[in-house]
């Protein structure tokens, strides 16, 4: 966000020991020009951490399913953001629409109660948290705890981490599925929208 001073992109974990390259580019007017060539380099650890890890490649390959869960976590939440997008675009178009049904009007609430249903267990409740009241640890909640854990240290992954890990990765999957159903059943308005000669609504295609 440029308008958070505090606010960075996620460093990632740590990388382990071994041999890297390291290369300079420019991109400049939609050209990539070489800079400087790719240098060998070898990153050693100082030894200096209280706690070992017993196993560095399974710290390396959590490290990546949290990578990965990150990812599909934050597709479905663009997705989300998607369809909800659609919604907000279809209502007025009803409004416009003498011939629309009250039914098609009903199922678009319906749509938007099941979005509304997913965001919290994509982002929490805003509404009980900002009048503190305890709420369920959302998706993203879970994985941002790991990933402010797991990002600054090289010890092995504690056991409520991979625990956490598991729930969000089961609730994740939980939370596709309603989207893709969600879509199905916006994409069914969609078709009635055009059956009624609606206003164009995003998605849909212009004739």
């Amino acid at each position: 966000d440029p308008n958070n001073p505090w606010d960075q992109l996620s460093p990632g974990p740590l990388a382990l020991p071994g041999n890297y390259t390291v290369s300079i580019q420019k991109f400049e007017d939609g050209v990539i020009t070489e800079m400087v060539p790719a240098q060998p380099f070898t990153l050693r650890s100082l030894n200096l951490n209280t706690l070992t890890v017993p196993d560095k490649k399974a710290y390396d390959e959590f490290c990546k399913k949290v990578n990965e869960l990150r990812r599909n976590a934050g597709a479905a939440s663009e997705f989300r953001n998607e369809l909800h997008n659609k919604l907000k675009y279809i209502r007025p178009a009803l409004l416009e629409t003498p011939a629309a049904p009250s039914s098609l009007t009903e199922s678009v609430q319906k749509a938007q109660e099941k979005i509304n249903n997913v965001s919290v267990k994509l982002f929490g409740d805003g509404a009980m948290a900002k009048r503190e009241f305890e709420t369920v640890p959302s998706i993203n909640d879970r994985i941002g705890n790991i990933e402010s854990g797991m990002w600054s240290t090289t010890t092995a992954p504690t056991g409520t981490y991979m625990k956490s890990f598991d729930i969000a990765s089961k609730q994740l999957q939980g939370a596709i599925a309603e989207l893709k159903s969600i879509a199905a059943d916006i994409t069914a308005i969609e078709k009635q929208l055009d059956a009624l000669k609606a206003p164009w609504t995003p998605g849909r295609n212009l004739e």
